[in-house]
């Protein structure tokens, strides 16, 4: 296989493939927002909402410019191709994970802990220097945990 086939076969594909992370870090977010929708009015989860929207944003900029890029399929397979769609891909990717990491904080924080009457949760995981604790929300280490590893305190 030639490079400029490998360049087609990729410009090609990372669009389709990305917008499927795309749907995914979307029903992440959806997720995140119904759970936070209670919270709707506390600084904090507007905060939260806020990065996990920039970051979303993020994932449909990336994958609307490898879109772009494929250009309905009328494109020369080129060098400066071949870099940029790898580049878009892996923007999209980081953000995919960025996003589900802000919507997990997001759906797992608590109400304040003045409403609660305790001294909130604590999220942690088993990955080094990242079992940090707050006492209003849960607090993660961006990248630093795994499905499975996070451990709840109350």
């Amino acid at each position: 296989m030639t490079g400029s086939t490998r360049t087609a076969i990729l410009t090609v594909a990372m669009p389709l493939i990305m917008s499927v992370y795309l749907g995914v870090a979307g029903r992440a977010a959806t997720i995140a927002r119904k759970k936070a929708g209670a919270r709707a009015d506390e600084p904090e989860t507007r905060m939260l909402a806020g990065e996990m929207e920039n970051r979303h944003s993020a994932v449909a900029l990336a994958v609307d410019d490898l879109v772009r890029l494929a250009n309905g399929l009328d494109f020369a397979p080129d060098a400066a191709l071949a870099s940029r769609v790898p580049t878009r891909k892996t923007l999209a990717a980081n953000a995919v994970i960025a996003t589900a990491e802000k919507a997990l904080e997001l759906a797992a924080m608590p109400a304040s802990s003045a409403r609660r009457g305790s001294s909130g949760c604590c999220v942690t995981s088993t990955a080094p220097s990242s079992n940090r604790c707050r006492t209003s929300r849960s607090s993660f280490s961006p990248g630093a945990w795994r499905w499975g590893e996070i451990r709840w305190k109350m």
